[in-house]
């Protein structure tokens, strides 16, 4: 059975050790930043996908999974995938001051930018190679019994599990630390789609749909231009 590689599970178990008063003896802060650095670093360099993730990887790499099996050329957007790991990221730049990790969170950033729906959510997932999506959900979505919202592709997004809250906040706190305007395009477009998708009540209270319907075959709309200079 291949083991699992869970990038989240590698940094909890450093910031444990970390914060530990067991019987261990307690690690010098150059052991966890060197530990933080080199796990950051092969997750970034050698398991990302064009800045993106998904959630658990095969020890050698061959297979990836999200909330359902992945192909290579999808990352999940749904926490606990990209959004999640770049705010990770983003959290030990703050706390450590090492622009690697900034770097790795734009990267991160670049990935949820270039898969955002235009109306300004976002889908489950990210596909790069979006020909391929229909039959991804035909022959392994489908037959996943249980997941429901993979039954069939409407080129819609999501609100469920905070597959749109996640990167929007991810978004936000990346401009916060930034004031790069490259990140208050695409969050202003996030939050005014957040807006939008507000129900209003008779009793005057708000709600939003967990699945916003987009008539539209989402990402492929997006000009290549823009999705090209956000991935360099």
């Amino acid at each position: 059975m291949k083991r699992l590689l869970c990038f989240s599970s590698v940094i909890t178990i450093v910031l444990s050790l970390a914060g530990s008063h067991c019987s261990y003896a307690e690690p010098e802060f150059d052991d966890v930043t060197s530990a933080m650095k080199k796990a950051a670093g092969f997750m970034a360099n050698t398991v990302a996908n064009r800045g993106g993730y998904v959630y658990n990887y095969s020890e050698d790499l061959s297979e990836q999974w999200g909330e359902v099996p992945a192909r290579k050329t999808q990352i999940w957007v749904q926490p606990p995938g990209t959004p999640t790991v770049g705010m990770m990221y983003l959290e030990a730049y703050k706390a450590t001051g090492d622009s690697d990790y900034l770097g790795y969170a734009k990267k991160a950033a670049n990935a949820l930018i270039w898969g955002q729906h235009p109306s300004g959510g976002w889908h489950y997932l990210i596909d790069f190679d979006m020909t391929g999506i229909q039959q991804w959900y035909d022959e392994v979505a489908t037959r996943c019994w249980g997941w429901q919202e993979y039954l069939h592709y409407y080129g819609n997004c999501s609100f469920d599990d905070y597959t749109t809250s996640a990167p929007t906040r991810f978004l936000l706190e990346l401009y916060m630390a930034t004031l790069d305007p490259a990140y208050r395009v695409p969050l202003l477009k996030a939050l005014d789609f957040i807006l939008e998708s507000s129900i209003r009540t008779a009793h005057g209270r708000s709600g939003i749909l967990s699945n916003t319907i987009i008539p539209t075959t989402a990402m492929t709309i997006i000009p290549v231009t823009t999705r090209s200079t956000m991935m360099s």
